[in-house]
């Protein structure tokens, strides 16, 4: 991504400045720690409201860390694709709940546009 950023040329043909990359670097890595709180917080909430349903997500949890001897072994890629009610709990809370938070920004500068001061 930062060897994206460092080639890259704007319409003038201009690269971007160190600020103008450290920017984009933080609001990249800033939305993707964001976005995965919220969905482990509209997971946790969901599956809170359906008690039937945590325990059975809860069971197929179980299964696979008596598997690993107690948690001891690490998780297996084979194992993160066997977990289907795991994946449709978490797929069905990102279609019933928005994982944007809202995070608003605010000009530090004033901003012209077709000759105009914007927001004045």
């Amino acid at each position: 991504m930062l060897g994206h950023f460092l080639s890259f040329k704007d319409e003038n043909d201009e690269k971007l400045s160190d600020e103008q990359i450290a920017d984009n670097i933080i609001g990249v890595l800033f939305a993707a720690q964001d976005t995965t709180a919220s969905v482990i917080t509209w997971v946790l909430k969901f599956l809170h409201d359906d008690p039937q349903l945590l325990e059975a997500v809860k069971a197929e949890q179980m299964a696979i860390y008596d598997t690993n001897n107690g948690g001891k072994m690490p998780l297996t890629w084979e194992q993160t694709r066997s977990m289907p009610l795991t994946h449709r709990v978490v797929m069905e809370s990102l279609r019933m709940a928005s994982i944007i938070s809202f995070t608003f920004r605010e000009a530090v500068v004033d901003v012209e546009y077709k000759g105009k001061i914007e927001g004045a």
